[in-house]
């Protein structure tokens, strides 16, 4: 397995958390480095209250993830694990892991509808088929596949309109699932989309 750290120029901060040599940095993409021109500010769609710099963040986030699932369909390359910088280790990542679709090792359990909100639910340990709910953020997740990343990629890259990341993950006709416990939980840095982190996700897909 290879494990991507998505972790943006002037962040070394985050990156010095994964020192291991199993960990590879990709290079994430700041809406600062984006042109204000950039077709993408405008096809994402937010609240009409956000602050804009978190709008912006929103596409960065986007840009950051897609551009390394198109590094994996044009490498043709498998069994990748991709960690954003604000990800730790609570538990050991499962082994045979479903190859027919995404598996979440983190994030946080939520309503289909995303306005009703976080949703209770209680788990076993095992590996679960996301269905009458979904997982929020991207912060860890497993592609078992190029092939996986290609439906991802060709979905998102269909709409004319975008969402956040992790909300276009989960209207993709590709197959979800969760490992639960989670293998990640999230660590307490400042977000460069929600600032301070008032609340983040834990090893149960909680929002604490």
């Amino acid at each position: 397995m290879r494990i991507f750290v998505i972790n943006c120029e002037g962040s070394e901060d985050r990156w010095k958390h994964y020192s291991d040599n199993k960990y590879e940095r990709w290079l994430g993409t700041h809406y600062k480095e984006l042109p204000d021109g950039d077709l993408r500010f405008k096809k994402m769609v937010s609240f009409h209250n956000i602050n804009p710099n978190e709008h912006k963040a929103k596409v960065g986030c986007l840009v950051s993830h897609t551009n390394l699932w198109r590094y994996l369909i044009t490498n043709k390359m498998n069994n990748i694990l991709v960690l954003e910088d604000d990800a730790v280790t609570v538990k050991d990542i499962p082994e045979n892991l479903p190859l027919d679709g995404v598996t979440y090792l983190g994030g946080l359990i939520w309503s289909q509808k995303t306005m009703d909100g976080p949703k209770k639910m209680s788990f076993s340990e095992g590996i679960y088929l996301v269905d009458d709910f979904k997982i929020l953020m991207t912060m860890s997740y497993y592609i078992p596949s190029w092939e996986i990343a290609k439906e991802l990629l060709d979905y998102v890259e269909s709409q004319k309109r975008y969402r956040a990341i992790d909300i276009m993950m989960t209207k993709s006709p590709t197959t979800f699932y969760m490992s639960y416990p989670a293998s990640f939980e999230e660590r307490g840095d400042l977000s460069l989309i929600r600032g301070t982190k008032n609340k983040r996700s834990n090893k149960y897909y909680e929002w604490v």
